[in-house]
């Protein structure tokens, strides 16, 4: 009777234990189970499947032929294997941590004590596969930082329209986010090329110089920054081998050369991994950028090439804009020299011509009264000689342009009265004034001194006085003088059609005019000299206006004079 009962305690008891090893073999987790003294007690079949073990192996059951199996599979073996250690000489301790396996595998590792009746017996250690969810995160994370990357690369492009800051802005951004060197070859025509930009990290003279020298490239050759120029095809070598960098073949893609001695300088950076992408903006491609890895961990994918196109978009856009903008101040500068020249050399005869044509118009108002066809040619005289002094106005305005523009606007301040020079500007416009049915009010006090250049401050009060009239012709124009807390200000009044909100900011700009100006003469430079000549005063001039409401313009000018520079 009693070997009944122990036969069905034994039975009990396999039974049990063969539905605990189905269900250790069945857990998705590896486990193993070592005792105080660093025996191995269980594993199951995941934990053999997670490290690729050997059956021998598992059935020997020796912990330090399993660690010395398992660490040659990890990215850091020696770390490995002092956790272990450590683990074991802390039974109570617990932790859990990543594994990176050089397979590309992630395992979530954990390590805990076991206990029998309470007391620790040895270490449970449990392995899960979460190569998919770490891949996921990893991915996530890595796309986060590029978004990152891209976006803080297109506020520095961003940040200037000059061609070498923008250069440099693109070297910084690439370097060392993206690789240890890079090149930028910009198309120049329809045949040439050449290098902008070669920076490697750490600097290394022998080789920029080398490199930065050659600078007109190989637009022809058959690969490299010149192919993916033409192309507008990225290029991607992951390992770079002797050929890529020999004339051998024709292949030289880093710099675009066939010259030896700059291949030379190339492989002295010890080039491991480089990628060339395209510039490409507004449908064309105006250059290629070449992004090269020295360090043989850092080797170029396809992730990382299209990162790297992502920036060579970018990158594109701020060079063609900053080449535009060059293109424009060169532009903008032969103008300028025009404008110069021409109002120089126009200058020069007009004068003598205006004295000859006072002395014919003196001439002709000497002739006696009846002389045939003297009234006629007086009259004639005069409508020339109004043609004439508009012709003189029109050459000093260009001439102050060009001489605001090149900085050469001096003044020659002198204590003089501004409402004296009201007075005779005033005196000077009467005829236009009567011509424009305008009357002229002049409001303030008897005399306002300050210290100012007279000549021009007298242009300021005639330019504003002149657009008085030509946009308030048939209408009161007033003047009104102040003095305020050491300024003086000088209003100049009209009762036209107004000015439009949104033509306020810019008619003191160079060429511009209000839409109320239509059918008006002149170019749009009379306020911009204007706000010239008072900033020179260390003056400001503004305009307060609505449409149908007329403008006024104000001008403070301290009555001290120009502050010094």
């Amino acid at each position: 009777m009693a070997e009944t009962k122990t036969d069905q305690a034994n039975e009990g008891r396999e039974a049990l234990l063969s539905l605990l090893e189905a269900t250790l073999d069945a857990t998705k987790e590896g486990l193993l189970v070592v005792d105080r003294n660093g025996k191995i007690v269980r594993s199951n079949r995941r934990f053999a499947e997670i490290w690729r073990m050997p059956a021998e192996l598992v059935e020997g059951k020796d912990d330090s032929a399993m660690v010395q199996f398992a660490k040659d599979q990890l990215e850091k073996p020696a770390q490995f294997v002092n956790q272990v250690e450590s683990a074991y000489a802390d039974l109570e301790g617990e932790f859990s941590d990543i594994l990176r396996f050089r397979d590309g595998r992630r395992i979530a590792r954990t390590k805990q004590p076991y206990r029998i009746s309470g007391v620790t017996a040895g270490t449970l250690w449990s392995f899960r596969d979460v190569t998919d969810e770490r891949r996921a995160e990893e991915f996530r994370n890595e796309a986060r930082k590029n978004a990152e990357f891209v976006s803080e690369a297109s506020r520095r492009l961003a940040e200037s329209l000059d061609f070498e800051e923008t250069v440099q802005a693109i070297q910084g951004i690439v370097i060392p986010r993206l690789g240890d060197w890079s090149a930028i070859g910009i198309r120049e025509g329809e045949s040439g090329m050449r290098l902008v930009a070669f920076q490697i990290e750490p600097p290394a003279p022998a080789i920029t110089d080398r490199i930065g020298n050659n600078t007109l490239l190989d637009l022809s050759a058959p690969s490299g920054i010149p192919n993916v120029i033409r192309t507008g095809k990225s290029f991607l070598c992951t390992h770079v081998t002797a050929e890529h960098l020999t004339t051998d073949g024709g292949r030289y893609p880093i710099v675009g050369t066939r010259d030896p001695e700059t291949l030379a300088a190339v492989r002295k950076t010890g080039l491991c991994s480089f990628m060339i992408v395209p510039l490409s903006v507004r449908g064309k491609v105006i250059g290629a950028m070449s992004i090269g890895s020295t360090r043989p961990e850092r080797v170029y994918g396809e992730s990382e090439l299209a990162l790297a196109e992502e920036i060579g978009r970018r990158t594109a856009i701020a060079i063609d804009s900053a080449m535009l903008y060059r293109d424009a101040l060169r532009t903008i500068q032969v103008r300028e020299d025009f404008l110069s020249v021409a109002s120089h050399e126009l200058r020069t005869p007009l004068s003598p011509l205006r004295m000859q044509f006072e002395m014919a118009h003196l001439f002709a108002k000497s002739l006696p009264e009846g002389t045939p066809k003297r009234t006629e040619l007086l009259e004639l005289m005069e409508g020339a000689g109004l043609q004439m002094d508009r012709l003189l106005k029109l050459v000093e305005t260009l001439l102050d342009v060009s001489r605001i523009t090149a900085g050469r606007l001096k003044l020659h301040p002198e204590r003089c009265d501004l409402v004296v020079l009201i007075g005779e500007v005033a005196k000077r416009f009467e005829p236009t004034l009567a011509k424009a049915r305008c009357r002229l009010a002049i409001r303030g006090p008897d005399s306002l001194e300050g210290h100012w250049d007279r000549s021009r401050i007298d242009q300021v009060i005639s330019n504003l006085l002149s657009n008085a009239v030509k946009f308030g012709a048939g209408r009161p124009v007033e003047i009104e003088v102040q003095s305020r807390a050491g300024e003086a200000h000088l209003t100049v009044r009209d009762n036209g059609p107004g000015i439009d909100e949104t033509d306020l900011a810019r008619i003191f700009e160079r060429f511009e005019r209000g839409t109320g100006a239509a059918g008006t003469q002149g170019f749009g430079l009379g306020l911009y000299i204007c706000r010239e000549i008072v900033g020179a005063h260390s003056g400001k001039i503004g305009v307060e206006s609505a449409p149908g409401k007329g403008a006024s313009f104000i001008v403070r000018l301290p009555i001290g004079g120009p502050t010094p520079s």
